[in-house]
């Protein structure tokens, strides 16, 4: 079994991610287990003794963290890796990569209110 791992407090693009994840790659993830950790060392120690998928932590290639001038999300990295219709899916994934590059600036984006 494959573990979504990402870091304590997820995001709304993490928590959106885990969504696509399990409901895109339900043969893979419907029924994996999150795990959070406080750390990217921790992650990538998780990682490399489990099998895992790492979000919006790690460094790997669903991070957007300390990737220069990004323009995306843990949830926009994965809905393209699983070929998510950017058509259907644009609302949702802009406001989530808005809520994501703005955080704490809009109290009215939906992952600032959760």
């Amino acid at each position: 079994m494959i573990t979504i791992v990402t870091h304590k407090k997820p995001h709304g693009d993490e928590i959106c991610a885990i969504a696509i994840l399990k409901r895109f790659r339900a043969g893979a993830f419907y029924d994996a287990p999150v795990y959070t950790v406080g750390s990217d060392e921790e992650a990538k120690k998780f990682a490399s003794e489990n099998r895992s998928i790492l979000l919006g932590i790690g460094g790997g290639p669903f991070d957007e963290h300390g990737k220069e001038d990004t323009v995306e999300c843990a949830a926009t990295l994965v809905a393209e890796h699983v070929n998510l219709d950017p058509i259907k899916f644009f609302r949702l994934l802009e406001e989530v990569r808005a809520s994501d590059l703005t955080a704490g600036k809009r109290k009215t984006h939906l992952p600032e209110i959760i």
